[in-house]
C-alpha cells in the first residue's frame, strides 16, 4: 500500500514540475495573427465613398436585403457581425429608414429618376 502511495506522490510531483516547466516558458512577440475577414469593399459606410452601400444598393437596384440578413441578424441589429443598421439609420413602421432623408421621400426620388 504504501508503494502506490508513493508512486501517486511521485506522479503527481513529476506533473506539477512539466506544467510548472512549460510555465515558465518565453513570450513569443512574432504571434502570427488571424486574418481580418471582410464581405464589403472599404468605404462601405462612408457616404463619399464609390463603394458607399446606398449607391451600391441604388445603382444595382438590389432592393431585397435578406442576404444583409445572413451577418447583420433577421432584425439588423448585428446578429454576428455586431455591426447594427441602426447605429446610422432609425427604425419607423417596421423598417428601416435612411440617417438624412425618409422613406417616403426616397422612393419619390427614385421614381423620378426611371
Amino acid at each position: 500500500m504504501k508503494k502506490i502511495n508513493y508512486f501517486y506522490i511521485l506522479f503527481s510531483l513529476l506533473i506539477i514540475s512539466a506544467l510548472g516547466y512549460q510555465g515558465c516558458s518565453e513570450i513569443k512577440d512574432n504571434l502570427v495573427t488571424a486574418p481580418q475577414i471582410g464581405i464589403h469593399p472599404s468605404g462601405w459606410t462612408d457616404t463619399t465613398s464609390g463603394s458607399f452601400h446606398g449607391k451600391y444598393i441604388f445603382n444595382n437596384k438590389a432592393w431585397n436585403l435578406n442576404e444583409c440578413k445572413t451577418c447583420h441578424g433577421s432584425d439588423y441589429r448585428g446578429g454576428n457581425t455586431g455591426a447594427s443598421c441602426y447605429d446610422c439609420h432609425r427604425r419607423i413602421r417596421r423598417t428601416i429608414e435612411l440617417p438624412f432623408m425618409s422613406w417616403r421621400n426616397f422612393r419619390s426620388i427614385i421614381r423620378q429618376r426611371r
